[in-house]
């Protein structure tokens, strides 16, 4: 039978916290990828928009979101990087990972408040959702007026591997 590895890189950028089976995946990627290929795997860290959730979480508590969603902070918690590093060590040798970490400056609280605005939890506060987000916004650009910015702290983890 022909070897059906053909696929020299395979990018699993931010998703395997949105599949059903992240290890499926992962396990996919090993079965198409050719012996010198390799897999880029990038997911968030534990610190990865801490910030916004420290604004935002309490406000969700208050209302009784956040217990009933898996997914109510700003960050899908679902894979970590030790999750996606113990998939990825099933198929590939010697995954490596390396952090990224940085700080996003904020001067104008409309793009952090769009992001919330998107999440799940946004979309399951119903008759709360214009009311969280506004104190969210009050609370950020109150920061801005306070310090000049806000300071938003970006961990994400890319993980590299060739199959074994």
């Amino acid at each position: 039978a022909a070897d059906r590895r053909v696929t020299r890189v395979v990018t699993m950028m931010h998703m395997l916290y949105h599949v059903p089976d992240p290890a499926t995946a992962i396990a996919e990627a090993a079965r198409v990828l050719r012996p010198d290929g390799k897999l880029l795997v990038a997911t968030n860290g534990r610190r990865h928009l801490a910030e916004m959730n420290e604004l935002w979480l309490p406000l969700l508590d208050r209302v009784g979101l956040r217990a009933p969603l898996a997914d109510a902070g700003l960050v899908n918690p679902r894979v970590t990087a030790d999750d996606a590093r113990r998939f990825v060590a099933k198929h590939f040798e010697d995954p490596y990972v390396h952090w990224l970490r940085s700080s996003v400056i904020v001067t104008d609280a409309a793009p952090v408040i769009l992001h919330a605005a998107s999440t799940t939890a946004a979309q399951a506060a119903g008759k709360h959702r214009d009311e969280l987000i506004g104190e969210l916004s009050e609370a950020i650009t109150s920061r801005i007026h306070r310090d000049g910015r806000f300071t938003i702290t970006t961990e994400v983890a890319f993980l590299t591997a060739t199959p074994s």
